[in-house]
């Protein structure tokens, strides 16, 4: 299989996925960080992005967002693979 083709079906597979877990997230649903620490609660979602709610400590009153792709599963809350140290230091570098 040629290179090119491998990068299309990878693209394939990754926007698949990425529509299945958007697909799976609803608004006010918990974020939950890998290490067990309450993120915040989903706004919205919108494209790749997770819109957390501004009125959640963490966010520290701004709107912040989350990848899709920090996603590790979805049930009654979103779960990331991210802990609550790496997502902060990412949004204060501003990173994302």
């Amino acid at each position: 299989m040629m290179t090119g083709d491998s990068t299309s079906m990878h693209d394939l597979i990754l926007e698949n996925h990425m529509q299945l877990v958007a697909n799976g997230i609803a608004e006010q649903m918990d974020i939950i960080c890998s290490c067990g620490t309450h993120l915040g609660v989903v706004d919205a979602v919108i494209g790749d992005r997770i819109l957390i709610a501004k009125n959640d400590p963490l966010s520290g009153g701004e709107q912040q967002s989350l990848s899709i792709l920090w996603v590790n599963s979805v049930d009654d809350s979103v779960h990331l693979i991210r802990t609550a140290g790496e997502v902060q230091t990412i949004w204060e570098l501003d990173i994302y």
